[in-house]
């Protein structure tokens, strides 16, 4: 399992909220003449090697990629599984065609990692 010991980061010089890229890094694009494919990154290493260039929050608990688990959404039970990709949740109904994702915090529980049968 590879995760980031970091739930948040926020490159503090360009205010820029940074996302979890690929399992090893936090990325951001930055627009340099109309070119959106420029992309700045950083590893967990480099944003605690230098902690006065970025606001971070701490992972309270890690998650498995690509695992499932349960959870309580609201104080609801789902009656699917979430799954967890690139550091967001995602309902099961919502894994595929969707970008609907959630945070950590969008759900009231979450419970230990289960395997989901496939059923033919």
């Amino acid at each position: 399992m590879n995760k980031s010991k970091f739930k948040t980061v926020k490159f503090l010089p360009f205010d820029m909220e940074l996302h979890y890229w690929n399992q090893q890094y936090w990325i951001s694009h930055l627009c340099f003449g109309g070119d959106v494919n420029n992309f700045v990154n950083f590893t967990d290493s480099c944003i605690e090697q230098y902690p006065e260039l970025f606001e971070v929050e701490k992972a309270e608990r890690e998650f498995e990629e690509g695992a499932y688990y349960k959870a309580r959404y609201r104080d609801q039970s789902l009656p699917e599984a979430i799954k967890y990709i690139f550091g967001k949740f995602f309902r099961t109904s919502d894994v595929m065609g969707s970008h609907r994702h959630y945070a950590e915090t969008d759900f009231h529980e979450i419970g230990d990692k289960i395997e989901l049968k496939n059923e033919l």
